[in-house]
């Protein structure tokens, strides 16, 4: 084997685990490794489940590089949920500030916790903006999303 399928395998492996802490371990570890970016690149764009591309798009939301920012604002679009949260979650813990206007779009997500998410990543990050969705957010059809907005006053 070379470095790469070695790496490559190993992140695979990892993210087929159950739990969330040792998949975020080895992405904060490996972030900045090319061999670790173009994996996740592979693993985005292949026919691998759900919950293990989800990782790999949490990933690649961190990562710097046009490839890495048009498959993140393509992967907030995606039909699956789990790709959509992991995707935001990415941007949240990223440096990459510009994407975090991506979010706004998903604050009229069909899920209430993409929604919720969506709003907390916003208010942390983005409050000076936000105002005028939380008008609409009140009336969301989710309790807890209307209860989160009511908590900001």
């Amino acid at each position: 084997m070379n470095p790469y399928e070695d790496l490559f395998n190993a992140t695979l492996n990892c993210f087929q685990k159950h739990g969330n802490h040792e998949q975020r371990q080895w992405i904060r570890a490996h972030l900045e490794d090319t061999r670790f970016q173009e994996a996740c690149l592979q693993i985005c764009n292949s026919d691998h489940s759900v919950s293990i591309r989800r990782w790999a798009h949490e990933a690649a939301a961190q990562m710097k590089g046009a490839a890495f920012f048009e498959l993140t604002r393509q992967a907030l679009s995606d039909k699956a949920m789990t790709i959509r949260l992991h995707t935001l979650i990415g941007i949240a813990a990223s440096k990459e500030e510009e994407r975090v206007e991506w979010l706004f779009h998903l604050l009229d997500d069909s899920y209430g916790s993409i929604r919720l998410n969506a709003l907390e990543i916003l208010i942390e990050k983005r409050h000076d903006v936000l105002a005028p969705c939380l008008a609409r957010l009140r009336e969301d059809p989710k309790t807890y999303v209307r209860k989160r907005v009511l908590a900001l006053g």
